[in-house]
């Protein structure tokens, strides 16, 4: 940067106008030129600056829209796990309330009720073992096995599935009524 001339002294002698003008117009396109290539090179320094922050700048909004729609994925998975939780939690209640049911008949009624389950459809398929009531809870197992009209009828297979698997059995069953 140049220095700012001082005034001419007394002992100097005064230029003429038209010099001192011409002289003023080279100092003044000195300068410029001097700050234009400074400003030049501020202006490449700024604009290859900001290229590189746009740059990551993108590249961190791609890092957080990929992770933001991982987050989703995982929580949308996270909240269907959920639900389907949430929906056997509400089955195993509807299923105790229903059982409560059940557990508040006397033992007597539910024999009876035990009876017709086991000894009361027309064929063998649509009857139902006393060993599945006796599974269920201990009073269950003991109404079952005290209740004797239930073993009455002894089933003889040549299948030892044949009356858990819940179908219709494709082979000859015989009854022996006690």
């Amino acid at each position: 940067m140049a220095t700012p001339r001082a005034p001419p002294s007394p002992s100097e002698t005064p230029l003429s106008p038209t010099t001192e003008k011409v002289l003023l117009t080279s100092e003044l396109d000195r300068i410029k030129r001097e700050h234009a290539s400074r400003i030049d090179e501020i202006t490449t320094s700024y604009y290859a600056r900001r290229q590189v922050l746009l740059s990551s700048l993108r590249e961190l909004e791609d890092e957080t829209s990929k992770a933001a729609d991982k987050t989703k994925e995982s929580l949308s998975e996270e909240t269907e796990r959920l639900m389907k939780r949430m929906k056997l939690v509400e089955d195993r209640h509807k299923v105790k309330k229903g059982a409560a049911v059940f557990s508040r008949l006397p033992a007597e009624v539910l024999g009876f009720i035990f009876d017709e389950f086991v000894n009361g459809g027309d064929s063998w398929s649509d009857r139902g073992s006393p060993w599945t009531l006796a599974l269920v809870n201990r009073f269950w197992c003991a109404t079952a096995i005290g209740t004797p009209r239930l073993w009455s009828t002894i089933m003889i297979t040549n299948s030892p599935y044949a009356f858990w698997n819940g179908r219709k059995p494709r082979h000859n069953l015989s009854s022996l009524q006690v």
